[in-house]
């Protein structure tokens, strides 16, 4: 039977102007909304030490002081586009012309440097990792402040479904430490390793799955 997926918004608890809202699933996937998707769209995202993660840059609204820069310049450039579009097309007027682009081009350039500066300096970085934001949204939230952490019961990173998910304190981790896919690969290979012999090249291929399915 196909599970039910269940969507619930992920607050991103930032004041900021874009038009962006975060979904979450119950089956590990995520969906953004903005004014180029506005219906929704499934991200993929990127990874950060195996973990399956989304990256957005939100904008805080411009100050005041900034908004008037902008709006000057625009002002300016505006005001010689007009200037050149009054001249017309004689060729007396061809030379004036030239000489005005010019200084629209130059305040352009000026123009996109100050507005480049000042989005830097409104740009908010916000990084969700997929299975931190299902088990905040879908799991119970644990009664030991210590447990912090979400683990993968699976060892899988890439299985952000709430069933495999778990609260688990630094304690926790360190218990299931011995029990990860690298470190029983590492032992296994670690049997073959002496001075006089090296491992079959094959036997160096073996995958985290195929630990597993030892295991």
């Amino acid at each position: 039977m196909r599970k039910r997926e269940i969507w619930k918004e992920y607050p991103l608890n930032h004041e900021f102007e874009n038009h962006t809202k975060v979904e979450v699933s119950n089956l590990g996937r995520i969906r953004t909304y903005n004014s180029y998707f506005p219906e929704g769209k499934i991200a993929k995202g990127s990874t950060q030490e195996g973990y399956p993660v989304l990256r957005l840059k939100l904008f805080k609204s411009r100050s005041a002081v900034d908004a008037k820069k902008l709006q000057t310049l625009q002002s300016q450039i505006d005001e010689l586009g007009a200037m050149i579009k009054s001249l017309g097309t004689k060729n007396d007027v061809l030379e004036k012309k030239k000489v005005l682009r010019a200084q629209r081009d130059e305040l352009i350039q000026k123009r996109k440097k100050q507005n480049h500066r000042i989005d830097k300096k409104r740009t908010i970085h916000v990084t969700i990792m997929f299975h931190k934001a299902v088990a905040t949204l879908f799991l119970e939230a644990p009664a030991d402040p210590d447990k912090k952490f979400v683990i993968h019961k699976d060892f899988d990173k890439t299985n952000n479904e709430v069933e495999n998910l778990a609260w688990a304190s630094r304690e926790d981790l360190k218990e299931r430490y011995p029990n990860q896919p690298k470190v029983i690969l590492a032992k296994f290979k670690k049997q073959f390793m002496t001075d006089d012999y090296k491992p079959n090249t094959k036997m160096g291929k073996l995958t985290e799955n195929e630990v597993l399915r030892i295991k």
